[in-house]
């Protein structure tokens, strides 16, 4: 089953996706995304995996390239969250032609690459829950690159709105159906 849960930033996804994944076979991976940059970040990876080993599940850092991930038995993954994935790949130095591309090009690589590392993962997988934000509907005027990050994640929130199952958008930790069939959690 697959499962993607949108919404606005600390609106309870990733706690959301924590309870359902308990609810799902093992073995649990929850593959984190966000690069640590500076110690707030490097402290937050270090919660996340404390968190992660006293609830059972498997952590997995991985800021580029998801498609070369390779588990080590089909269980119940979680990718938290695809906005990280998308600016990690879309502003990655190591791609400095990537920059020097149009800008129609490089969302197209871009959700092209993450679409084909996701769809690599779901077949090594027997759940997958992707964990996403809803960015670019407040109507605000952003520079060139801050559009085309919002176009990768409009992107790839839509093709696996319309591939997954479930898809969740949560406003103030509520869950609310736009696809599929909600599972009773325990709180």
């Amino acid at each position: 089953m697959r499962y993607l849960l949108t919404g606005g930033s600390a609106c309870g996804k990733s706690s959301y996706a924590e309870k359902l994944a308990a609810t799902l076979c093992s073995p649990r991976y929850l593959v984190f995304t966000l690069r640590p940059v500076n110690e707030l970040d490097s402290g937050r990876l270090d919660m996340q995996r404390k968190t992660c080993a006293d609830k059972g599940f498997q952590s997995i850092e991985c800021y580029t390239d998801i498609g070369s991930l390779q588990l080590l038995e089909r269980g119940t993954v979680i990718v938290d969250c695809l906005c990280n994935l998308s600016a990690n790949e879309l502003f990655d130095p190591a791609h400095t032609l990537r920059m020097q591309a149009s800008s129609s090009a490089r969302v197209a690589e871009v959700a092209g690459k993450i679409l084909e590392g996701l769809e690599a993962l779901e077949r090594q997988s027997e759940h997958i829950i992707i964990v996403t934000n809803d960015v670019g509907s407040d109507g605000a005027k952003y520079d060139d690159s801050v559009l085309d990050y919002i176009r990768v994640l409009g992107t790839l929130n839509t093709v696996l709105a319309a591939r997954y199952e479930n898809v969740f958008e949560f406003c103030c930790g509520i869950p609310m159906v736009l696809k599929g069939e909600l599972p009773r959690l325990e709180s």
